[in-house]
């Protein structure tokens, strides 16, 4: 489905830990990449964009996953968190120059961004009068292609899931004959049913924005690209403001999360309605 996707990729995982270059590639490198991670999902949506790009074709990535497992215990005391963040972070951003973004520079510099993007979930509310937060855990394990495929099931994007030697899994995949009117790239098109519904109403809850507003129709469009990407940047500024919540760009050591200064109660009754002004 990866290899086969004309439009666009959408992903939601509980997992994000995959290689992100073949065998040629890992014995080419100067540096000695590690083999502990087999599955090739990464690489194979390197690829596909890498495919895109030298076509000159429109073609987005968006993978959703939590911002940090979900194990009991913090980042820097726990083991099995820093392992498998170390794992997700060479896939995605930071192995030696091969992880998808990394390699995806090489050839189109920061053009990567028109392409795939990586995102979180988090929510907000009030307990006891004071504004709290606290990151939705995504467990789902989803994928739709093109508004036309979807697979769903138990499978996690990682090895224990995608060997096929180890868990068990079980997924559906679903291919509708039912069509309806839609627009890919501002052409009309002939979307799936159910593929389509289940993106907009996904989307406009990720968002906030009501499932019929016409901006989420066309996935390929530019002023839905913006608002996925404006919506990601801004509510990341406000949770960092707020909250000092991490993962987070400006800590880039445990000790500098530790230095930041919590707001008082006041304080962030005050900044939080700010923020929502």
């Amino acid at each position: 489905l990866i290899d086969n996707a004309k439009h666009y990729i959408y992903i939601e995982n509980q997992f994000f830990v995959s290689r992100s270059f073949n065998q040629e590639e890992r014995e080419e490198c100067d540096y000695a990449l590690s083999d502990v991670v087999e599955n090739l999902i990464a690489y194979h949506i390197r690829k596909r964009i890498e495919r895109a790009y030298l076509a000159k074709e429109k073609f987005r990535v968006f993978v959703f996953i939590p911002l940090l497992p979900g194990f009991a215990g913090e980042p820097e005391s726990t083991g099995t968190l820093k392992i498998i963040l170390k794992h997700t972070y060479e896939g995605i951003s930071r192995n030696h120059g091969m992880s998808i973004i990394e390699q995806l520079e090489k050839i189109m510099g920061e053009k990567w961004r028109d392409y795939i993007g990586f995102y979180s979930l988090r929510g907000h509310g009030f307990v006891n009068g004071e504004p709290r937060t606290e990151l939705i855990y995504i467990h789902s394990k989803l994928m739709i292609i093109d508004d036309r495929t979807v697979i769903l099931g138990s499978a996690n994007i990682n090895d224990r899931s995608m060997l096929g030697t180890r868990d068990s899994e079980f997924a559906v995949l679903i291919n509708e004959s039912q069509r309806l009117n839609s627009k890919m790239d501002g052409k009309d098109y002939k979307a799936a049913n159910f593929a389509y519904t289940f993106r907009l109403n996904l989307f406009a809850e990720h968002l906030g924005v009501d499932p019929k507003n016409n901006i989420l129709f066309d996935p390929l469009s530019e002023e839905f690209l913006k608002l996925v990407q404006n919506t990601a940047h801004n509510n990341t500024i406000i949770y960092r403001n707020l909250w000092g919540c991490y993962p987070d760009d400006q800590y880039k050591r445990f000790k500098d999360l530790r230095n930041h200064k919590p707001l008082s109660k006041e304080e962030l009754l005050e900044n939080y309605k700010n923020e929502k002004d």
